[in-house]
């Protein structure tokens, strides 16, 4: 529907309308990725094993990875070492970013909070980029051998160090505080 807007209202005519718009579509796509990753595949997982030790690091890695793949999700040039170095980063640096999430997640068991704060996570990184670094022909891929390839590259490794870092900090200052046991007995 959001896109939908933007294809038929001239938005360079009206830029705080297209900056709401673009805020909306960002919000929007957080709160489906949470419902997709944090709703349904972490609480699937922690009900079907609810019963194992580990449960809650099988959760942990496998919607993790589940939510950075989906992120490379396309058609990009196999025998490309650029395009295979951004896959891996990509799927590296929102793997890290849902992991937060995900511990956010057990914290609250609150979607929505984890949706907002995705949505304006990516509204933020998104909309900035654009801003202040724009990149020629990216079209909509995360995957980008142009030019701009090794950049990109260099860019999503950085990012991945970053969340894992904040990633690292929510852990020290939540992650003790999650009751894994009230969760497992919840389910």
């Amino acid at each position: 529907m959001l896109s939908n807007i933007e294809e038929q209202v001239p938005l360079n005519d009206k830029p705080l309308l297209g900056l709401i718009i673009i805020f909306l579509m960002f919000i929007s796509v957080g709160l489906f990725e949470e419902l997709a990753f944090r709703a349904v595949i972490n609480d699937a997982i922690i009900y079907k094993f609810r019963e194992k030790k580990y449960v809650f690091v099988l959760s942990a890695v496998v919607s993790s990875v589940v939510f950075g793949a989906a992120h490379i999700v396309g058609e990009f040039d196999a025998t490309s070492a650029i395009a295979w170095g951004q896959a891996i980063a990509k799927t590296l640096e929102s793997g890290v970013f849902g992991l937060a999430l995900l511990i956010l997640y057990w914290k609250t068991r609150n979607i929505w909070a984890c949706g907002v704060t995705h949505g304006l996570f990516d509204f933020f990184a998104g909309y900035t980029e654009g801003l202040f670094v724009p990149v020629k022909n990216s079209g909509s891929s995360y995957i980008n051998t142009g030019p701009d390839g090794m950049r990109i590259l260099i860019t999503y490794f950085a990012i991945a160090a970053i969340n894992a870092v904040l990633t690292f900090i929510v852990w020290k200052k939540v992650g003790k505080t999650i009751d894994f046991e009230k969760i497992r007995r919840d389910w």
